[in-house]
């Protein structure tokens, strides 16, 4: 069944006014279309099988609330400072060994992170 949940969320990527997602739990290993949600402000893709966050969700101005952990991700995007909203970044338990400095000066409203593993 996952790869059925992973077309019917890729749906729900075309629901533009969406502000509030939740796919935690699904076994997805891409957010691709994610970029399409303009008015997002909260993204829960915890607990799935993501390797990588694509370039494309840095395009999500309105960001605020970002939960990937417990994923398999290995990096951020390079242009990640673009999430110039974000509060909260949740990248617990994943396969994190480095955060370049350039990737997090430029995060300035992030008032919570969390990286335990």
């Amino acid at each position: 069944m996952a790869g059925g949940w992973q077309e019917l969320i890729s749906g729900l990527f075309r629901l533009r006014a969406l502000t509030y997602l939740d796919v935690s739990h699904n076994r997805l290993s891409s957010l691709r279309g994610a970029n399409r949600l303009a008015n997002l402000r909260y993204l829960d893709a915890s607990n799935n099988r993501l390797r990588e966050l694509q370039e494309q969700l840095t395009s999500l101005a309105l960001l605020q609330h970002l939960d990937v952990s417990f994923n398999r991700i290995s990096e951020l995007p390079r242009n990640f400072g673009l999430l110039r909203e974000l509060r909260f970044l949740g990248l617990s338990h994943n396969r994190i060994v480095e955060l370049p400095n350039e990737r997090l000066d430029v995060l300035g409203s992030v008032q919570v992170i969390k990286l335990s593993s």
